[in-house]
């Protein structure tokens, strides 16, 4: 079964499931702890090992790998599929690595080597018991708690005890050992560090690489006329596309190359390399004529995406990506961040969560990324049918099973009494709201009803039901705001901060964004439709900066920001410096493969009621704290909350 479609409890590991990723950083960190100890003997005796100690070094390197494996496996080490290189997993891994070493140098100068093997059994009875538990609960058959922890233990006690009653058939006894130099430990133990660390960066980098690389048009055909094949390959759309192969119509040009690339042939070789290997796309160099009926119907029945070249050799709108298509990091001048809570960290495995705006673009990620972490029950909360029947369409059939379509105005209390009634969430998300600044002007009672009356609503129903938890979804814009919706979402925060201090059985959070790249409601999708017409790309004002972050940087930070011990203040993401709106509509039209001022040009309009050139993630009054994560802080303000809330429904009142 592919990952993909499994359900979400098959997809969580708890602690160590046997992926490609987590396999190469086991047998990466087996050579390189077996390369260090090499390396350390060999240079204290200049390269030239004495024979006594040959066999003495294969013994101490079977025990200094089990100590390692057992030390890490128990470190969490190996928890994340894809290993993270912050200061608390650096301060882990040198932990790990300390107490694996000295485990390792206590066992091999104080201990008779006639406890060797029975001890070298125990470790790897550890690191095995702990990985065949990572691989039950990720797959739903254990349930991790207090007695699972020690079953680990008790198979290596097990494994010795099993030796023993065989009459010890094999050991790994020495018969005269050497105490270990202190120097070789010590110059092991930093080899071996250096290349953990070297090890967990290179895969973290490759894994970026890979990430932000896969989704991007790369691999194509190219078919079409001689001359217009030729003008297009010349062109600078043709710089950010790998052609695989060429196809012309005339046969008196096929095996003739153009650009260094070999004509294969016409209509019948393409239908034949599309079927041995597949594209990206297929590209259509400008043709007088027509497709044929049978290539065309061939590219649907395939699946293939066909982008049309005009005279000019430039790709037309149909190569305009879509907004997940492109690459976010370039957008936002800095590494994408992903969180992937470990099982430790993990509040929603087994509870009932609600998220509302379930629909939206950030509720829609939110519900994907919280199956990852296998609740008991997901309510898609929304109040619009059409957007909550895609986002519970988009999952396969096995996983439906979890999730409770709900549709239902958050603002409107009854109804949503009667759903928080039937489910019970023991974890809410709120992240419904209107988000369009400039439409929330123009409307500003219909702002008020759903963005304050539906925080009023589901923090009722939530104290009211019981739940345990309740995160709620803010935005930069109510710092020191200046429009309809950052009041609006200014008022939700403050109406949380005086449920936190009402209700302490409940424990609240705020999570205050960005401007999230991607969203129905983000300039990317409304940029890229604009290059799809041709131009102009419409900026209000060139001086205009903004945070910006991605969907799943935003929905991490949503899921992180519920690990931290203290609730209280606003969480935020640091999120680097802010971006220029219009170098990132000139990254968006090189993307595309054209030419910003050029091919696509860029227009201001001027600023709109509501907006400022600058946001800030901090107002007048507040401090921002660390919080012990590598990319959260923490927002507390100094003034009475009271007065705060008096003074901001003050503002929404004169409107």
């Amino acid at each position: 079964m592919p990952s993909e479609d499994r359900p979400a409890r098959f997809r969580h590991s708890g602690l160590l499931k046997f992926d490609a990723a987590r396999t190469a950083l086991v047998l990466g960190d087996v050579c390189a702890v077996a390369f260090s100890l090499f390396l350390a003997t060999a240079l204290y005796f200049d390269f030239q090992i004495p024979q006594a100690f040959a066999l003495q070094e294969a013994v101490h390197g079977l025990l200094l790998v089990a100590s390692v494996l057992a030390c890490f496996s128990y470190g969490r080490l190996y928890s994340r599929k894809v290993p993270t290189t912050g200061w608390r997993d650096v301060r882990r891994l040198l932990l790990a690595t300390a107490a694996a070493f000295t485990v390792f140098f206590a066992v091999a100068n104080f201990v008779p080597d006639a406890y060797w093997t029975p001890f070298f059994l125990f470790l790897v009875a550890l690191f095995l018991g702990r990985a065949t538990l990572g691989i039950l609960s990720a797959y739903g058959a254990l349930r991790w708690g207090p007695l699972a922890s020690a079953a680990p233990v008790a198979a290596g006690f097990l494994f010795v005890a099993v030796w023993k009653a065989a009459g010890s058939p094999f050991g790994i006894a020495l018969d005269e050992s050497l105490p270990v130099s202190r120097t070789i430990s010590v110059s092991a133990f930093l080899l071996s560090a250096a290349l953990f660390l070297a090890l967990r960066g290179a895969l973290s980098l490759a894994w970026g690489l890979w990430h932000s690389e896969r989704r991007r048009l790369r691999k194509v055909y190219l078919f079409g006329e001689f001359d217009e094949a030729a003008k297009f390959l010349r062109s600078d759309s043709a710089q950010s596309l790998e052609v695989l192969g060429l196809f012309v119509e005339s046969p008196a040009q096929w095996g003739v190359q153009i650009n260094g690339i070999r004509i294969l042939g016409g209509e019948e070789a393409l239908k034949r390399a599309c079927a041995e290997r597949r594209p990206d796309a297929v590209v259509l160099a400008h043709r007088r004529e027509p497709l044929s009926a049978s290539l065309v119907e061939f590219l649907r029945g395939r699946g293939l995406r066909c982008l049309e070249v005009d005279p000019w050799g430039m790709l037309l709108g149909s190569s305009v990506p879509a907004a997940d298509e492109i690459a976010m990091e370039a957008l936002m001048e800095r590494r994408e961040y992903r969180f992937v809570p470990s099982d430790d960290e993990n509040y929603l495995r087994g509870k009932t969560v609600l998220v509302t705006g379930a629909g939206g673009s950030i509720g829609s990620e939110l519900c994907r990324q919280v199956l990852h972490c296998g609740p008991r029950k997901l309510v898609l909360l929304g109040h619009g049918e059409n957007s909550i029947v895609r986002i519970y369409r988009r999952f396969p059939a096995e996983t439906r099973a979890l999730l409770v379509p709900a549709i239902c105005p958050v603002e409107n209390r009854e109804a949503l009494e009667k759903v928080f009634a039937e489910h019970r969430p023991e974890i809410v998300f709120h992240a419904a709201a209107h988000k369009h600044v400039d439409l929330m002007e123009l409307n500003p009672a219909e702002a008020v009803r759903n963005n304050v009356g539906g925080v009023e609503s589901v923090l009722a129903c939530a104290e009211k039901f019981g739940a345990e938890r309740f995160l709620f979804v803010s935005t930069d814009k109510a710092v020191d705001p200046v429009n309809v919706m950052g009041r609006t979402k200014l008022t939700g925060e403050l109406l949380v901060a005086e449920a936190r201090e009402r209700n302490p059985k409940c424990d609240y959070r705020v999570v205050r964004f960005g401007n999230v790249l991607g969203s129905r409601g983000s300039v990317v999708p409304l940029f890229l439709d604009q290059i799809r017409r041709g131009g102009p790309v419409t900026i209000t004002d060139p001086r205009m900066k903004r945070y910006f972050m991605s969907i799943p940087e935003a929905v991490s930070l949503i899921l992180e920001a519920g690990c931290i011990d203290d609730p209280s203040g606003v969480f935020v993401l640091a999120m680097g410096e802010p971006v220029s709106i219009q170098a990132m509509a000139e990254g968006l039209i090189r993307q595309c493969g054209l030419r910003p001022g050029i091919d696509i040009k860029i227009e201001c309009t001027g600023i709109r009621p509501g907006e400022r050139l600058d946001e800030t993630l901090v107002a007048e009054g507040e401090t921002m704290e660390e919080t012990g994560r590598e990319k959260i802080r923490r927002v507390v303000s100094s003034r009475p909350l009271a007065e705060r809330l008096a003074e901001v429904r003050a503002a929404l009142g004169e409107r």
